[in-house]
This record gives C-alpha cells, structure tokens and sequence, in this order.
C-alpha cells in the first residue's frame, strides 16, 4: 500500500473524481455527464472535493451531492481511505495549492489542465509531477479541453500519455435520426430556464423579432410554463414542448436550428443539448467563446440576439448547403473521448455493451435513441386532454386521474390553460401551456382569436385521434375544431350545476363525439340542467388517487414532520372570494387554537399567502397530489369542488364542508348540504344552521369522527377514472 494511506483496510474503487466548487460551473466540462459515462459502463465512481474555503451559495455542492447520490457515487472525505485505480483531477491548480481531505492513493492520475500558460510556468507541470510521485503508482496523464490545448500538452510533455476531455465526451452511440415534421413550420429552439430572468430577456427578443414569420415557431423544452407570449405581435413561444418528444433527444432531433443566448450559459441543460444537436445534425448557434470546443462545427456569434442574427439564421441559404457542410465536419472530425480515455486507461468496454445499455431504462436517452425512435415508428393511439382554466386545479386533475389509466398503448398529452399544468409532467405527460384571457389581461374578442388559433396549432403538433375536453363552456376555438378538425371529441362533463345557468352550453355543442359524465356522491341535491341530460356516458366519481396509492398514516405524517400520536387538521379552501376565505381562516384558527388539547394546524400555501392571521403554529404546505396525504389529517376543513369533495369522501377523512359561494357554474351549496344532511361532516353554509365554532368543536371529538367515517363508508364508490379511460382508450382505437 501507497504511504500516503495511514489507515487499514482503504476503500477500494475504479475511479476517484477530485473537483472544486469552482470547475462545477466550468464551460468545457460536465460532470455530471461524466459521473453518468462512467456508471453506465460500469465502471465504479467515488468524488472527493478540494479543501479550502467554500463560497457562500453551496447549492452547486449540494447539487452535485444530491445527484452523485442518486446514481450511485461514494462521497469520501475526512477520516476516509481511498484505494482508486484511476484519479481524475477536475481542478488542478486548486488540488495543488489545497488538496483533499480524504486520504488517497492510486495506480494512475489523470489532470485537466484548462490554463495553458499556467501548465508551461514553473508552478504548473512541474509540481504537478512533485505530486503524482507521492499519490500514484503509475504513469500521470494530461487532459486537455480543446484539441488545441491538447497539441500544446503534447509539445511540453511529449513523454506523457494524454487525451482530450470536455463536454462533448460520449459513448460510442448512433446517430439520432431527425425527425421529419409533416408541417413545413421552422422550429428554433433554445435552451431554458425558469430561474435565468436574463435569459428571458433574451428569448422574448428572439419571439418578438420572429412575430411576423408565421411559419416559424421558437420551441422550448420547459417543465413549467413562463410568460413568454404576446399574441399581439403574432407568433408566440411553444412552451413545454408537447407530443412529439418523448425526452430531450427528441427535442433536439424534431428542431431545425438550435440557438445558445450568452445568458444561457448560466442554466443547467445547454452542454448535453449541444451534444444532442451536434449528434444529430442540427445547425446550431453558439457564443464565440465556445469555439475552443466546439471548433469549427457550428456558427459563432458574440453571444447578443440581434435581428441581424435572427435574419441570418431564418435565411434559406444559410440553413441548406453551409449546414451540411458543418455536419460533415463533425461526422469527419468527431473523437469519442470517452472511449479512448478508457483504453488510455485500461478499462474495458465490451463489444456487448451497446446492447447492454441499450435496454436499461435508467440510463441517459442517448444511449438507446434508436429504441425510442422505434417506438416513435410505430404510431400509437394519441388522446389530447384540454382543460380550461378553472377556479382551481379540479379540471386538470380530473382529466389526470384518466389519463393514468388509459389502456397502456393509447399516448396522452395535455393543452391546458392551468398554469399549474407542468405538474402531469410530472407522470411522464407532454403537455402545452396556452394562457388564458385573464392571465394575458386581454378582453375576451381578443383572446378569442388568439386561442382559436394556437389551438389549432397545439392540436397540429399533436395530432390526436381523441380529444378530451374538459370545462363547462367550451370554447369558441374548441367549438369550431369540433366541427373541422378530424379527430373525435369527448366532453368530460361534470354535473351539480347552479340551477339559474342554463342549458345553452349544452344544446351549442352537439357535435361532440361523446360526453362523459362523471359521477357525483351528491347527485340526488343536483338542480341544475345537467341532471336532466340523457346524452352522457355515465362513470363513477372520479378521483386521481386510488386509497392503495395513498400513504399510510405513519408515512405520510413521517413525511410531513407531523408526530404519530399529535392531533393534527387541515385548511384547504382553494380559490374563491379572497376576503371571505381570510375571514373564515381566521374564526377556524381561532377555535381551533381554543380546543382543550393542542392541534397541528396545516393550511395550503396560496391560503397562506392570501392570510395574514397565521403565526408559527400554522404550518404551511405545498405539494401535489394533496390527496396522497390524506390519511396524515384527523379531520379537514375544505370546499367543497368537486375534486376536494370525492377525494376526502373516498379517503374517509371526515371534514367540515365550506361552499365557495362565488363559483360561476359548480353547485357547492348543494355538495356541502348533501354531506351535512347524510352525516358526511358538517358544513357551514346559508341552509346549514351551523357556525364553524360549533362543527369545530364536533369534529375534536374522536368519537364524533368515528360517526362520520363509518357514514363515509356507506357511500363508497370505484374509482370512475377507469371506466372513463377505458371508453376513450375504446374510442381511440375504433377510429
């Protein structure tokens, strides 16, 4: 053993990455990427971070510990022994002057030398051998981020072995075939990033420049929508990416120009899209300080959007002779680093390893593209679910909780106007953000127009054999592509409408294909016009959990810090009249606060941004699906929407039932007397003759708790959602 190692019995390990806070944000190399080549050829990681003082931000430490851990890594440091076969070093000049903390030896080193002068002065090549003598059994090698920093490392140090090494690093993979668009729209994407305002900036100024093109679109692959429209000026940004992609591979692979703004530089994704690009043949644009890696592969400008640059890159003859000539450079000129740093130093890769990769699910799309675009080939049934923009989340939860049981070959995407919509991302759905009036604040002519186009786009670029929408009053865009636009339409209809709205809704719309009606607990109170349709397939209630997919009680409480043995209750009034909701949240905190024994009081976050009657004993919780949580409460105080209604119905957790007395359409009153009147807790509204004083102090009281869920229990239902996925599923393959 190595005297560098005091300690018995050292960690033993394939490979030992030393790196700085600092190099976590170097421009010519990705770590993380280089964490994954390496685990996905098997080939063991352990990291090590320089000594030395940390900056006040840790969040790219703590990211990188969090991700490490994730996929497998060893962390070593302090009181540690490490035996590596091979050791990178991420930062030099920083390990030398600082070190590491962990004791460690090893066979083989390895440097990245990014700073040329530095190497070639007397503080660089030298000590770095100094060093190598007392840690490495073997030979140290050089890396170089460039291919010209390489020549230089070769001239200075010909007697030592070395490779180039920077993000473009790869495993020997296929090329990722483009996807060929059946619309001639031009598609440029770029990088994004909800965090980089600077970035938004500049795409806004990319959207506006190209508001007059209307064939040509500015495409974002983004998990949560952003306010990067105007239709004012015409085009606008597709946000969210949907339907085609089924990972980011795809993404690049349906663009026909790619384009890198000096501000995205700051965001978390543009290295492995270059990659991407450059691997699939897209044309892209990047800032001139990545020349050194990229080199001549790609067109360079000075990181600024100009209209010159737009100009430029939507000319035809810029995209046709010149680009392939860039892609015939990188077909020519590309080197696998990964694959010679590996016979560089000694680590096998099986010429079975392709197929080996290729089938495991856990690793990065790149390395099974040619699976993915099989899968694309083979065309399965689409459904389109559409929801509007309701008071709440009911409309985008409903269609989610069908959309998880759509029979396994039926593909579903979303079109929303929710701006929570990102969430079905969440369970493997594309979906697209389009804004609603009020969040563009525009008048409804406007708007109308506005959305009776990007619909029809949205719905272009999804191609769906179903749509499903799911609101009250369909709109005017939606109307009009029911009549045109050849797919089926299903109306997903809920019931308890007021009984002052009228039927017109109803008789406007008779072209849909089918109207899906799901189920209502309360449906006997139900006055309104929908209780006399004939028209409706009729399912269950529908919730978007099934109980066996809640957590326990145990868990969920672990979860949310709430102890075992506490009496703990949730506030979950949802949207509605703001300053009726703050002066009901304060008389609930209030009694509750009153009770003999001490309660947990939890409230949901956009309440408690709206309140200001909260002090530390009220908890404020954020998180998607609530209802996973359900069984964490001793009792709820809730609206009574139809979502929130079915699900703490069917979860059994007994509530105290507040209408929102301000819903446009949904009959809340009647839900909440429903309950009141057939012992399913108690409600405060205009018939109840109950205070919230009053039903507070009732549901303290287990036993009075005990009442309500063996109540509950009488009205239990199936979940309508598989009854519901299953006739669209039937829909989609019949046509």
């Amino acid at each position: 053993m190595n005297a560098v190692i005091s300690k018995e019995n050292p960690i033993n390990g394939d490979v030992l990455i030393i790196a700085s806070e600092e190099k976590l944000t170097s421009l010519r190399m990705d770590l993380k990427a280089d964490i994954s080549l390496f685990l996905n050829a098997g080939i063991s990681v352990a990291i090590a971070l320089t000594a030395g003082p940390r900056s006040a931000d840790a969040s790219k430490i703590q990211d990188l510990i969090e991700y490490g851990l994730k996929v497998g890594c060893r962390f070593v440091g302090k009181g540690d022994a490490f035996l590596a076969s091979s050791t990178f070093v991420y930062d030099t000049p920083n390990f030398l002057r600082n070190g590491v903390e962990v004791q460690f030896s090893t066979e083989q080193i390895a440097y990245l030398i990014e700073d040329i002068d530095w190497f070639r002065s007397d503080s660089g090549f030298g000590k770095v051998l100094d060093r190598s003598a007392a840690i490495a059994t073997g030979s140290t090698i050089f890396l170089g981020s460039s291919n010209d920093d390489l020549k230089a490392i070769q001239i200075h140090a010909p007697n030592h072995r070395s490779a180039l090494w920077n993000f473009l690093n790869s495993e020997d993979s296929v090329p990722i075939t483009k996807v060929v668009r059946e619309s001639k729209e031009f598609w440029l994407g770029s990088t994004f990033d909800d965090a980089n305002r600077e970035l938004g900036v500049e795409l806004k100024k990319i959207s506006k420049k190209i508001s007059s093109s209307q064939d040509t679109h500015l495409v974002l692959r983004a998990a949560l929508p952003s306010r990067l429209e105007n239709p004012r000026d015409g085009k606008e940004v597709i946000l969210g990416y949907p339907f085609v992609p089924l990972n980011k591979e795809q993404f690049i692979a349906s663009l026909d120009v790619y384009i890198l703004p000096l501000s995205g530089l700051k965001s978390n994704d543009w290295k492995s899209e270059i990659s991407y690009c450059l691997n699939t043949g897209i044309p892209i644009y990047i800032p001139e300080l990545l020349r050194p890696v990229v080199e001549e592969r790609a067109h360079y400008f000075d990181g600024r959007i100009t209209n010159e640059l737009i100009d430029r890159i939507l000319s035809p003859e810029q995209n046709s002779g010149a680009d392939n000539l860039l892609e015939e450079k990188y077909r020519s000129s590309r080197m696998n680093n990964f694959r010679n740093l590996c016979d560089l130093l000694g680590f096998p890769l099986h010429s079975d390893a392709a197929e080996v990769l290729k089938n495991d699910e856990s690793l990065p799309p790149i390395l099974f593209n040619s699976t993915r675009i099989n899968e694309m080939e083979r065309k399965p049934k689409k459904v389109c679910f559409v929801t509007s923009n309701g008071a709440g989340m009911g409309h985008l939860t409903r269609l989610l909780a069908v959309a998880r049981r759509l029979d396994s070959d039926v593909v579903a995407s979303f079109i929303s106007l929710s701006q929570a919509c990102g969430v079905v991302s969440e369970y493997g759905f594309d979906f697209e953000y389009l804004p609603s009036k009020g969040d563009l604040r525009i008048e409804g002519p406007e708007w109308n127009k506005y959305f009776n186009r990007k619909f029809v786009e949205a719905l272009n670029r999804a191609r769906p054999d179903v749509v499903v929408f799911d609101g009250t009053w369909p709109y005017q865009g939606i109307s009009l592509a029911v009549k045109s636009y050849e797919a089926e339409f299903v109306w997903m209809r809920r019931g308890m409408w007021r009984q002052e709205i009228s039927s017109t809704s109803m008789v406007r719309n008779p072209n849909f294909s089918a109207v899906v009606a799901p189920g209502d607990v309360a449906e006997k109170y139900d006055k309104g016009a929908t209780q006399r349709a004939i028209d409706a397939y009729e399912v269950e209630p529908i919730v978007v959990m099934d109980e066996s997919e809640l957590l326990t009680r145990a868990e969920a409480r672990k979860e949310l810090g709430i102890g075992l043995d506490a009496n703990a209750m949730l506030i979950t009034l949802g949207a509605g009249n703001i300053n009726k909701i703050d002066d009901d949240v304060a008389e609930i905190i209030q009694e509750v606060r009153a009770l003999k024994v001490p309660w947990e009081i939890l409230m949901t976050s956009p309440l408690i941004s709206n309140s200001d009657h909260h002090k530390s004993d009220v908890r404020s919780l954020s998180i998607y699906p609530l209802a996973k949580y359900a069984k964490a409460f001793d009792f709820v105080v809730s609206a009574t929407g139809y979502n929130s209604y079915h699900e703490w119905l069917a979860y059994k957790v007994p509530t105290l039932w507040i209408p929102n007395l301000k819903t446009i359409t949904d009959d809340q009153i009647s839900r909440a007397m429903f309950a009141h009147d057939h012992g399913l807790g108690f409600a405060v509204a205009p018939e109840s003759n109950m205070g919230i004083s009053e039903a507070i102090k009732k549901l303290a009281d287990r036993s009075i708790r005990d009442m309500i869920i063996s109540k509950m229990n009488e009205y239990s239902f199936d979940n309508g959602a598989y009854k519901a996925a299953k006739y669209i599923s039937t829909i989609a393959k019949e046509r």
